[in-house]
Order: C-alpha cells, then structure tokens, then sequence
C-alpha cells in the first residue's frame, strides 16, 4: 500500500514537473537571434526585436519586432507587438527543433508615399501583366537548408502556414498628416507561404493563399466594416476574390486586383450589391425603394479622384421623400403633392471619372409625374445637374403660370415639359427654373432649400 502511495505521488509530481516545465520561458536570446538572422536572409529585410524567449507550449516567441525601408516614391515601418514560432513535436522528440508555423500578433505598417517620378513609372522587374499562376519560390527555410541544418541538429525554418492577429496599416502622404487608408482588426492566414529575396520588397517577393478579414477599413471619408474574403498573390500582385463588406447602408460583395509593379500601384474591381437602404439620413420614415448597384472599374493608387468605373442603378418601387431639392420645387410651383407620390421601379447607368459621379438619365415615374434628372457631382458635393418635370396639361396646373408661359412648356402632345437646373452643393442645393415663363407675381424663379 506504501508502495503503491509513493509511486502515485511519483506521477503527480512528474505531471507538476511536466506543466510547469511545458509554462516556463526561458531565455533564448541566442536561439532568438539565429532565427531572426534566417528570417532576414529569407525576406531580404532587416529585423530587430526586443526580447526572446522560449516556452515549450508556445514555441519562441519575439517581442518588440520591428523593420522599415525605402523603395522609390514611398517609404515603411514595420512594428509587430508580438512574434510566435511553433515547433513540429515530432521532429522535437527525435531531437530536432523545426518551426512549423508563424503567428504574427498585433502588428502596425506604416505607409508613406509621395511619388516624385512619373505617376507610370514601372518597376523594372520580370512580371507578368496578368495575376499569376503560383512558381515554387523559396520557402521560409527552403528544404536544402532544412536537411542540412537537421544533420547539424540546428533550429530551422520550415513554416507551412502564417497567421496574423488584430493587424493595423496606416497610409499617410509624405509630409501630411491627413489618412490616406487606415484599417483594423487585420486579420489573415496564410498557406505555404513562399519569398523571392531577391525581390524588389517583401511584398513582391511573398507568394501565398489563404484569407483575409478587417474590421474596420477606411479610404479617406469612406469607412467599410466586416471586410472579409480570400485571397492569393505573388511577383506583386494581390488578389481579393469574393469579398464582402458590410457598409452603413448595406452589404457589397465584389473582386479586387492589385498590381504593385508599378508607382503608384493600380487596380481593377468590380463591385455588386442587390439591397442598398437609401433612408439611412431621411427625416421621415423612410420609404424609399432598395437599390442594387454593379459596377466595374479601374485605377491607381488610394485616390478616388484616379478611379474611371461604369456601371448600372437600379431602384425599387418606392415614395417620394422630403428632400431639399423636391421642396424647392413645390416651392417654385406653388404646389405640395411631389413629396409624397410613389414612383415605379428604375434603372440608370453611370460612370465614374475624374472625380465625377455621371448619371446618364435617370427617369423616376408615378401615377402623374415624370421625373428625369441628368448631370453629375464631385467628391467635393458639387452638384451640376439638370432635371425636367413631365406632366399633362390636364394634370399639371400651375396658378402663377399664365396660358402663354404654359405653351412654352407643352409639345404637341399635350405633355408639359418644366426644367430645372440643380446646382450649388450636396448640403446647400439651389434648384432654379430653365426659361422661366412664372410671371413676377410668382414665389420666385430660383430657391435654395433649407
């Protein structure tokens, strides 16, 4: 009985052993170093970090980690909080140390760009145009090497698979402070990622696929939330494929490609969304129709002023709102039944260029009128718009137009044509009458909402 006490006590005492030994960190300045010295031979870049350990639950782990460069027309820094390498147990219990995976925790890149060379510069570089198909670059570690320091009993590099952890990427312009693109909660993994160290920077050099998710992405005065999808890249090019993203006024899914072989980089995109909530900001409850939207285009760098896209709206069946516009011209009008009539479902096409959004013709129907607005906005809220109110004589009477100005506005038909010129801006629209026949005893030629 004593005996089979003391032998019980004995495995109790090896299981304490054990977790405590498997909790422990130890210091592995030198391991830590030998690995980090591997890794800057691999990605080409200069890595420094803070502190070591090792923790046989864990693996090693790099704190503090951190690198910058500069390539033509930007600049990098590189922050990681957190750095950890698990070991292959197998290959631990024969006695060999190999790192199988890299989990990269709470990183920050910082981007700086302010293109002093042509905008089309291009990288001079062996790529191809086109998103690649996958070569056998350099692993992390390649298998010559993995073999070689195996017989060596040395710790290698053999990584399968990379993950990174509640990330951040801040791009600001040289000497501003303004945001170009910020994102966070960056989350990704990776499978049997591969460097080229030859490459011109990390980016360029690092092939692999996996997944992609952020929390929070802005662009500018644009902020997207629950970005996720999949993704693969290599010789500077990356690919989003099937991503979706979660906006205040619905879901988008679509395809991006990023071509970083030259400054600044370009892209090509294509966007669908089949249920947009235009009430967000009304005033009234809201009962607009849902719209869908598809578009297609293509740029470069992060300012929307450089994206050229075309695409297609369509609206729902839905009421018309109280609006600033749509209250100037019952006020024109002497008229208070616009707000509030139903329009029929509708389709516009679009284009996108140089900074303006341009509508083609966008009609809106109901019961008695017809509306058709045509012209463009600015990122800056600009409006230059032109609109034209359609009715039947029957319908559409006017007290402050007399016969004669009534006439100027009427085909053969019997259909009344009014038109309006929408300018001013977003916030502060001024709608004003096109060859106005109102006499002077009207409310007025022109107003600007309030």
């Amino acid at each position: 009985m004593t005996l089979k006490r003391f032998f019980l006590a004995g495995i109790l005492l090896f299981l304490i052993a054990t977790t405590v030994a498997l909790h422990v960190d130890f210091d592995a300045s030198n391991l830590g170093q030998s690995i980090l010295n591997q890794m800057s031979k691999t990605t080409g870049l200069i890595l420094d970090a803070d502190r070591f350990r090792f923790n046989l639950l864990e693996g090693l782990i790099l704190e503090g980690v951190r690198t910058s460069e500069g390539f033509p027309g930007a600049r990098y820094r590189i922050k990681i909080e957190r750095l950890t390498l698990s070991q292959r147990w197998l290959s631990l219990l024969k006695g060999d140390l190999v790192f199988k995976s890299l989990i990269i925790e709470r990183p920050v890149l910082e981007i700086s760009t302010g293109v002093k060379r042509n905008v089309s510069a291009t990288i001079k570089r062996s790529t191809q145009s086109s998103l690649p198909l996958f070569s056998n670059q350099r692993v992390l570690g390649n298998h010559a090497e993995i073999k070689n320091n195996q017989r060596r009993r040395a710790p290698t590099l053999d990584v399968q698979e990379m993950r990174v952890i509640d990330g951040s990427i801040i791009h600001r312009k040289e000497g501003t402070n303004a945001l170009m693109l910020s994102s966070r909660g960056l989350g990704l993994e990776l499978q049997e990622p591969a460097f080229e160290p030859q490459a011109l920077t990390p980016l360029h050099g690092l092939s692999a696929v996996g997944s992609i998710e952020i929390q929070e992405l802005s662009i500018q005065d644009t902020t997207v939330r629950t970005v996720s999808g999949n993704l693969r890249m290599a010789r500077g090019h990356l690919e989003l494929m099937e991503v979706s993203l979660l906006s205040d006024t619905g879901n988008f899914v679509g395809n991006l490609a990023l071509d970083f072989n030259t400054i600044p980089f370009r892209y090509q995109m294509s966007l669908l969304a089949n249920s947009i909530d235009l009430n967000l900001n009304n005033d009234m409850n809201g009962s607009f129709g849902r719209a869908a939207l598809e578009l297609d285009g293509e740029g470069f760098g992060t300012n929307p002023m450089n994206l050229s896209a075309s695409g297609t709206f369509r609206l729902h069946d839905g009421v018309f709102q109280s609006s600033q516009v749509l209250r100037s011209i019952e006020t024109i009008l002497g008229r208070l039944d616009l707000i509030g009539s139903s329009y029929q479902a509708t389709e516009a096409t679009f284009e996108l260029r140089n900074g303006r959004l341009i509508i083609d013709s966008l009609k809106l129907v109901d019961n008695e009128f017809e509306f058709e607005l045509q012209g463009n906005v600015d990122l800056n809220g600009t409006l230059q718009f032109r609109l034209v109110l359609r009715a039947s004589s029957e319908t559409l009477k006017i007290a402050e137009v007399n016969n004669e100005g009534l006439d100027s506005w009427t085909n053969d038909k019997g259909q009344i044509s009014i038109p309006f010129s929408i300018t001013g801006t977003t916030t502060e629209p001024l709608v004003e009458l096109e060859n106005s026949p109102i006499t002077p005893a009207s409310t007025g030629h022109s107003h600007r909402a309030k």
